[in-house]
């Protein structure tokens, strides 16, 4: 499993430049699928025809974007103004190496004037090592975007590293597509575009996949660290069946039987609710003429940092939820 999260989550991709992540994704389903396709957002969108008579469509759900900076000033001593891409705090970024698509790499660095309480991604640059505005426009230009870097690791049950938001929710849809043997559905697989830019790519992915049972897979904040906000929700907790989110009210459809399901089958679950974020999930309830739309997240810590951390049992416990809801009756 890490070979294959490390895989994932150490590409670069963030909010409108998914191409990497896409074209990995590809090779790894292109021979389980009866089709797929990239539309004008970016998204990949790949379809897995039911074995029979198809009870319905289902679509499952995962962004492949991740958080990231993008240039927008270069300053004569060579430094660089950025701007984010998705929500990016300066207080879990500050003093961390990124790097552009290019590969030039780079320190955010924050100005030593200013305190945490006035902190803000104005008070941050990027250090490439250049002397000078031109040295610097020979390696970067305005509009170039970079992301985290850090090498994904294990530990202790735990995987930590960037972009676990969401390439474990990507993991998930390619370990199923990869693993199941049928669907009562046609089912279609999407890894969505500009997620943290505000689920950008689900409102054009609804429209394709006009899906009468959507589950989105995302990743969720933990209430299991010192002075977080209050949750129900803990690393190694199992699947985080979702209730609500600030998006959605999932259907209660959905959210019974992923409940039924783990039951049934002894799988490791817990209810989430999300009180400061959304996922593509929403967007898909009220597109066009509307679905049935829920969720199952992975519990992550320390969320939108270069250090997320996910609980190896938790995958398992997702994957085998959705596997089990997905390739069963509960929503026949």
């Amino acid at each position: 499993m890490i070979d294959k999260l490390k895989a994932l989550t150490e590409l670069f991709g963030p909010s409108g430049n998914e191409r990497l992540v896409r074209e990995y994704i590809i090779t790894q389903i292109k021979d389980y699928v009866d089709e797929y396709k990239t539309d004008n957002m970016g998204n990949l969108i790949a379809l897995v025809k039911a074995e029979g008579v198809s009870k319905g469509r289902f679509a499952l759900v995962a962004h492949m974007d991740e958080i990231g900076c993008i240039v927008t000033c270069i300053e004569e001593n060579g430094m660089l103004r950025i701007s984010s891409l998705g929500w990016v705090s300066p207080a879990y970024s500050g003093f961390n190496r990124v790097v552009f698509e290019n590969g030039a790499v780079g320190v955010m660095a924050i100005e030593e004037k200013n305190t945490e309480k006035e902190l803000t991604l104005k008070n941050c640059f990027i250090d490439i090592g250049a002397e000078n505005r031109a040295e610097a426009e020979k390696l970067v230009s305005i509009g170039d975007s970079c992301v985290f870097v850090r090498e994904t690791l294990e530990f202790n049950g735990k995987y930590s590293g960037k972009a676990m938001d969401n390439r474990v929710g990507c993991l998930v849809l390619t370990e199923l597509i990869k693993s199941a043997d049928k669907f009562p559905y046609d089912v279609s697989f999407i890894f969505t575009a500009q997620e943290e830019l505000g689920r950008r790519g689900a409102y054009t992915a609804a429209f394709v996949a006009d899906a009468d049972f959507v589950i989105s897979v995302d990743v969720t904040d933990t209430g299991d660290v010192p002075g977080c906000l209050r949750s129900a929700i803990k690393s190694g907790g199992g699947a985080a069946v979702k209730i609500m989110d600030k998006g959605i009210v999932s259907d209660k459809r959905i959210t019974d039987a992923l409940i039924k399901c783990a039951r049934e089958n002894d799988i490791k679950y817990q209810l989430e609710i999300m009180t400061d974020g959304s996922t593509d999930a929403g967007v898909f309830q009220t597109a066009k003429g509307g679905c049935a739309a829920g969720g199952i997240s992975i519990p992550c810590r320390y969320a939108h940092s270069p250090v997320e951390v996910v609980d190896k049992d938790d995958i398992k416990s997702v994957l085998d939820l959705l596997t089990k809801t997905v390739t069963g009756t509960y929503l026949c």
